[in-house]
């Protein structure tokens, strides 16, 4: 997920593909300002080309299943440009016009980009060829909120599948690839199932270990507004765990 650039129809579920990937908070502080580092990476062209050939009819495919979800039809577009990185999360229209300021094509604002591409860049050869596929979630305004972050991560994550199947060989490939896509709506239902499932099965002195990527438990049940403090939540954690 990341923070895109209001305009253009650019709308949070908008994909973002980066040509370009670069450290917006890299540089020189001197007593004129800040100097930016112009240090950056170019994605493989082979690569863009395709990306660039077939970004509409993926997005076309995605459009088309939100209507089948939902009952109406979506009108998002995929954007190919520089993607910037950073290691705060930008919550303020002043840094958003100063990143647009510097890199004048910007599409996007993300935490992870650069790490990957100079991972990639400083790896052995054979080297990787790293694709940076983002989908935008707010605009990195003070409105920023988690409302289109599960929208965001389904269609960055279904844009990269449907354009792998079509477009890239996997290596030493033997068998046929069947890939099934669960409706991003369904997916925290569906793991909550499965946890409460494995919980089911677990014996008295078992070590039970949860790892979270998103600093939350699927394990809490909506709370009701009378008993959202801090200790009702470790109440029904306990209980979650004694089930």
């Amino acid at each position: 997920i990341a923070a895109g650039f209001k305009g253009d129809n650019m709308r949070p579920g908008s994909v973002l593909i980066a040509d370009f990937v670069a450290n917006y908070q890299s540089g020189k502080v001197t007593n004129g300002g800040f100097q930016r580092d112009p240090v950056g990476y170019n994605i493989d062209n082979s690569l863009k080309n395709k990306l660039d050939a077939n970004k509409k009819s993926i997005m076309d495919k995605i459009n088309n299943e939100d209507e089948n979800d939902r009952g109406r039809k979506s009108e998002l577009e995929a954007y190919i440009g520089p993607i910037v990185t950073g290691n705060q999360i930008v919550a303020s229209q002043e840094i958003m016009d100063g990143i647009k300021n510097s890199y004048r094509k910007v599409v996007g604002v993300e935490m992870e980009g650069f790490a990957i591409f100079q991972a990639a860049a400083e790896a052995n050869e054979p080297k990787p060829l790293p694709i940076l596929i983002k989908s935008v979630c707010d605009f990195g305004n003070a409105k920023k909120n988690n409302k289109y972050q599960k929208l965001a991560a389904y269609n960055s994550a279904k844009f990269f599948l449907l354009f792998a199947l079509k477009c890239l060989t996997p290596i030493n490939r033997t068998t046929d690839i069947d890939i099934k896509v669960t409706p991003w709506q369904l997916q925290e239902k569906r793991e909550i199932a499965r946890i409460n499932e494995l919980l089911k099965k677990s014996l008295k002195g078992s070590t039970v270990k949860f790892i979270s990527i998103t600093g939350r438990s699927f394990l809490y049940p909506p709370l009701p507004e009378s008993r959202s403090t801090e200790a009702n939540n470790n109440d029904y954690f306990e209980e979650a765990i004694n089930r």
